[in-house]
């Protein structure tokens, strides 16, 4: 399966942890790098989370802020801090590559007038946030064959032929 997103990461899930309505999922990229993710309890289920259990994670450029200083108060839950390996300039936005200290390579998107305002360049130290909400995971696709209830099923289309 192929995906638009542009971040995607395989992890290790290290633990489950029930938020009100939600589960929070700690990942593990690699032995630095860390991400949590919020997913519904009805997702959770669907996709049969548990420790230890292997899982895909997917965000798109557009669903990162970009940073530089030093983040000090930041409601999210994922930092990640690097330097930019990489600036590509398109007339609608730009693309800032970011590298940790670990080798993970992240992407963000930013629109012409931040590459100025946050005075953005190669080698800048610079910082990545990504809202634990913006994350999708993904698990491997059982075989199985969903039966669909009988109220969505809809009969299929009788012709009718004039002579």
């Amino acid at each position: 399966m192929k995906f638009s997103a542009c971040n995607q990461f395989r992890g290790r899930i290290e633990a489950l942890m029930p938020a009100f309505d939600r589960i929070e999922v700690a990942i593990a990229l690699n032995a630095e790098d860390r991400l949590i993710a919020s997913v519904s309890r009805r997702s959770s289920e669907a996709l049969e989370l548990r420790p230890g259990a292997d899982i895909d994670v997917l965000f798109t450029a557009n669903d990162v802020l970009v940073g530089t200083g030093t983040p000090v108060q930041i409601g999210a839950s994922n930092v990640f801090c690097g330097r930019i390996a990489a600036i590509s300039e398109y007339p609608a936005c730009v693309e800032v590559m970011m590298s940790t200290r670990s080798g993970l390579t992240l992407h963000a998107q930013v629109a012409a007038a931040a590459l100025h305002h946050l005075d953005l360049c190669l080698g800048a130290p610079v910082y990545f946030v990504v809202r634990s909400v913006q994350l999708l995971l993904a698990t491997p696709v059982k075989a199985y064959r969903q039966e669909r209830p009988a109220a969505l099923c809809v009969p299929p289309r009788t012709r009718i032929h004039s002579s």
